[in-house]
């Protein structure tokens, strides 16, 4: 089994290499919780990016190869992305699955995100934490955030790098949309 450094390594030069974009860069990184190897005992997902084995089966790879993980769960972003259009859709569906995220979005439709659980909500949040590029951006912005928000937004940020995604939206007049001059397909 190859060392979290050694897979690590390996994602950093799919990313270098442009092979994963920006938005879907912290769901290694999420997944792993610093340990690539993880598998928990009874978990019905496996490895770097924690595929279920109907994933890892529809994307033909094996999902206790670390390096076949970390492939199918990037192919399983990108379908997820050519599928809703929407990193933040895609992000949902990569943490929800793509039929739960399908049915809630026939209920809520444009207040999709709103109804979203709170887990679902919270693993987007800090999985665009970890987006480089989004965080260069987050972090510019975020003093001009400490104003007052109308009541009943989410929780007010209290100390520096306490963004959630009330804040982001708040930043780019759309979740997902990134400053001008930005692509947000490259890593920038």
């Amino acid at each position: 089994m190859p060392t979290n450094e050694v897979l690590d390594k390996y994602y950093e030069e799919r990313f270098a290499r442009g092979d994963v974009s920006s938005p879907f860069y912290g769901v290694y990184y999420h997944e792993t919780r610093d340990s690539p190897n993880r598998a928990t005992a009874g978990s019905k997902y496996y490895g770097p990016m924690q595929l279920g084995a109907a994933a890892a089966t529809e994307l033909k790879v094996n999902r206790y190869n670390p390096y076949e993980n970390i492939e199918g769960g990037l192919t399983f972003l990108k379908n997820m992305q050519r599928k809703y259009g929407d990193e933040n859709k895609a992000l949902a569906a990569y943490n929800w699955g793509p039929a739960k995220l399908d049915r809630h979005l026939q209920v809520h439709g444009e207040d999709w995100y709103g109804k979203l659980p709170r887990q679902v909500r919270d693993y987007i949040t800090q999985v665009r934490a970890k987006d480089p590029v989004f965080r260069r951006a987050t972090e510019a912005k975020e003093d001009e955030l400490r104003v007052s928000r109308p009541s009943g937004a989410a929780s007010q940020p209290t100390r520096k790098g306490s963004l959630d995604i009330y804040d982001i939206q708040q930043m780019f007049s759309n979740v997902g949309e990134y400053p001008p001059g930005v692509d947000m397909f490259s890593r920038g």
